[in-house]
């Protein structure tokens, strides 16, 4: 069979319809014509037939939002680290004093948090454009090789062999 695509959806559906079937003859093959809206393609079982989207990569997004999780997390944890043991702040009307003690350097925490907050910062506007660029990309559809499909007979029709 040779179908044609009569239209796909935003979110993958497609109507099919079958434009010419393939047969056997003595000669090789003969291509028998189908008249328009005749056969018509559908998901097994009646159910509409959707496409997936190659272009639309959902995971490479998902990693690309894990990744800067993580990195948040990381700095948040050198923020913890090097946070002061102890502060107090006094106020009156007439003047403010903040007393802060520091416990032991922590130059782990601080290159954690150094790092860190620099690099989520670069890496969040560079992943935001790539995410742009793949939400950007044509769409294209397939439906995958051993999807069962269903063909519909719309309207009576003769085959002239």
């Amino acid at each position: 069979m040779i179908a044609s695509v009569d239209a796909i959806s935003e979110s993958g559906m497609v109507q099919l319809s079958v434009v010419a079937v393939i047969t056997p003859s003595s000669d090789g093959n003969q291509v028998i014509e189908i008249p328009p809206g005749v056969l018509l393609i559908g998901g097994e079982e009646g159910e509409p037939l959707v496409a997936e989207n190659r272009n639309l990569d959902r995971e490479r997004i998902a990693d690309m939002d894990l990744n800067l999780a993580l990195m948040g997390a990381l700095s948040q944890v050198g923020t913890l680290l090097n946070r002061p043991d102890h502060q107090t702040t006094m106020t009156s009307p007439y003047l403010s004093t903040t007393s802060i003690r520091n416990g032991d350097t922590n130059i782990l925490g601080g290159i954690m948090q150094g790092a860190f907050d620099s690099l989520l910062e670069e890496t969040q506007e560079r992943q935001q454009r790539e995410i742009e660029e793949i939400l950007q990309r044509p769409h294209l559809w397939y439906i995958p090789s051993g999807e069962p499909l269903q063909i519909l007979i719309n309207s009576s029709f003769e085959l002239s062999l």
